[in-house]
């Protein structure tokens, strides 16, 4: 019995222990998590020109959204800049309505790399906004701040659904061009 739960709580370790995270959340913005000094990170495939790379992302992309029409725009074989809606996805740090974010994530292409600069966003629910900083005071609520004065942390739930929003849609588009389909 206690073998079998020590196995269990090793395997979930491993597997808390492996997500993927690409990205943190400062009052400053996204920065990698390798480097904190840089707002982008850079992933590494070799053995794939940056043409193959674009392709490849555009491909991922364009199956990924209902209307990549609307959410694409690309500078031909350079870079790809997606501009996403998300509903419901930024909880604060009580129970009021989930915040829905609009997000730019760039993607830019060289041989065996792709740079992914740090996504940017914008979070409202309704006629209330969320700010990455906001050091004001709102008498009625329709402003508010992931962070507050000083770098002080004021909505821990943000962080934490903001950071795993782009870190799992980063690991999921790593994933979707690595692979490739049989069809």
């Amino acid at each position: 019995m206690k073998k079998s739960l020590l196995i269990l709580t090793f395997a979930l370790f491993v597997c808390v222990g492996t997500k993927a995270q690409t990205f943190k959340l400062t009052p400053e913005g996204f920065v990698s998590v390798a480097d904190p000094a840089k707002n982008y990170a850079v992933f590494e495939y070799s053995g794939k020109n940056a043409a193959e790379l674009y392709k490849s992302s555009l491909l991922y992309f364009n199956a990924f959204y209902v209307s990549p029409k609307d959410v694409i725009s690309t500078v031909e074989g350079e870079s790809i800049t997606i501009n996403g809606f998300s509903e419901k996805t930024v909880r604060q740090n009580g129970t009021a309505t989930p915040f829905d974010i609009n997000y730019t994530i760039t993607f830019l292409f060289k041989d065996g790399k792709i740079r992914i600069n740090s996504p940017s966003f914008n979070a409202t629910t309704g006629l209330r906004k969320m700010y990455l900083v906001y050091t004001g005071f709102s008498m009625d609520g329709t402003e508010i701040g992931v962070y507050g004065k000083g770098g002080k942390v004021k909505l821990e739930k943000a962080i934490e659904d903001l950071e795993n929003f782009f870190n799992v849609y980063i690991d999921k588009y790593n994933k979707g061009i690595s692979t490739k389909s049989d069809w």
